[in-house]
């Protein structure tokens, strides 16, 4: 800003020297060795599916941001908690956010991403530029895990990840082993991200700088938490796409991480799928529901229930297996000509239909045409023959 002379020594690594490096050590055995450490944990593993609000349309990043503060009461015992258990905050933190996943999608295998800075050689530290590399984290969590249980299947996944974070994600993606999803990244669908280095300010002389957050208006992934560590407090900003998230349903997955910080804090002991999640404010709102005097709801059954969905929200989505996706019109529409076919072969009251379908959106249309068609259901399972 003077016109003086830089008072930085030359660097002796440029961006693309590093580049270059990158490049070379892909094929060497120490490479091989970290990717074949990847094909084999995520063996099998289940693409996430989050529960949103609309079945995904096209490719597109319009998004919007949710903020929130865990205050000092929290953090600080909750640090103690995982110091206790050997976990770094990131850690603990990262188990609380698996955990409230497990919760609103019931989905046991969840893989969630993370970033790291990719800085590990020397000659990186006074360079700029990006050398961010993302890192699948794959956990399997149960209900009936409690918060140490959870803790040390995430510190071991973390341990892992880091110690094979040198394998390039583009490499990881390409993995056999990994199922891809058309549309989007199933080892990134949900990313999670802790800020914790020390926040240097910026002077310059004559010039007074502040740090302003900016609103993009998108989102890199599906739903990314991305939390800032600022003395005792850990400030999150949820990042969501619009068009699968609707703002109260963001709002509600923040409110269920707070409790699960909360609850856990107090009671540890507590398994995951017996944590309260709800809040005062939510409990208030059922309990005039709860009381006497409260008509019961006529019946109706699951097919009028289905296709009433059908008509009201015809585009919102009603199955997803992880690959295949149906709304509830293409739902409805796919039922009722499963059950005009079985109607036409004499399929009506009380007649029984086996039905023999693995788990997938074929599961649901099925069993959906065959109670259509006033037809009995017999569930099948190809591994146990009568």
């Amino acid at each position: 800003t003077e016109d003086d002379a830089s008072q930085l020594p030359d660097l002796r690594f440029q961006y693309a020297d590093f580049a270059r490096w990158q490049r070379s050590v892909q094929a060497t055995p120490s490479a091989q060795t970290h990717l074949a450490a990847w094909a084999e944990r995520l063996e099998g593993a289940v693409p996430l599916v989050l529960p949103s609000d609309r079945h995904r349309p096209a490719p597109g990043a319009a998004g919007r941001h949710y903020r929130f503060v865990l205050g000092a009461p929290l953090v600080r015992p909750l640090r103690a908690l995982g110091q206790r258990h050997g976990a770094t905050l990131f850690m603990t933190l990262l188990t609380v956010f698996k955990a409230m996943l497990h919760r609103s999608t019931s989905q046991e295998d969840l893989c969630v991403g993370t970033v790291v800075a990719n800085r590990e050689r020397a000659d990186l530290a006074d360079l700029i530029g990006f050398f961010v590399n993302a890192l699948p984290l794959r956990t399997v969590l149960h209900p009936k895990d409690t918060f140490a249980d959870a803790l040390g299947k995430v510190r071991q996944t973390c341990l892992h990840a880091f110690a094979h974070q040198a394998a390039d994600f583009e490499q990881i993606a390409r993995l056999p082993s990994v199922t891809s999803v058309p549309g989007k990244t199933p080892l990134l669908t949900a990313l999670f991200v802790l800020q914790n280095a020390p926040r240097v300010p910026l002077r310059l002389p004559g010039v007074d700088i502040e740090i302003l957050g900016v609103e993009t208006g998108t989102a890199q992934a599906d739903l990314a938490w991305e939390l800032t560590e600022v003395e005792d407090e850990v400030r999150v900003v949820a990042e969501y796409r619009t068009a699968l998230f609707d703002d109260t349903t963001v709002e509600r997955l923040a409110s269920q991480f707070r409790l699960l910080v909360e609850r856990w804090v107090r009671s540890p002991e507590v398994p995951i799928g017996d944590v309260d999640l709800m809040d005062e404010p939510a409990r208030r709102a059922i309990e005039p529901m709860m009381g006497v005097g409260v008509r019961p709801a006529p019946f109706v059954s699951a097919v009028d229930r289905v296709f009433g969905w059908a008509d009201r929200t015809p585009e919102a989505l009603a199955v997803h297996d992880g690959i295949t996706a149906l709304s509830f019109r293409e739902l409805a529409t796919q039922a009722r000509g499963l059950a005009a076919e079985l109607a036409g072969i004499g399929v009506g009251a009380e007649c029984v239909v086996g039905l023999l379908a693995s788990r997938g959106t074929a599961l649901p249309l099925g069993w959906l045409g065959i109670l259509a068609s006033k037809g009995v259901v017999l569930p099948l399972d190809a591994t146990h023959p009568p």
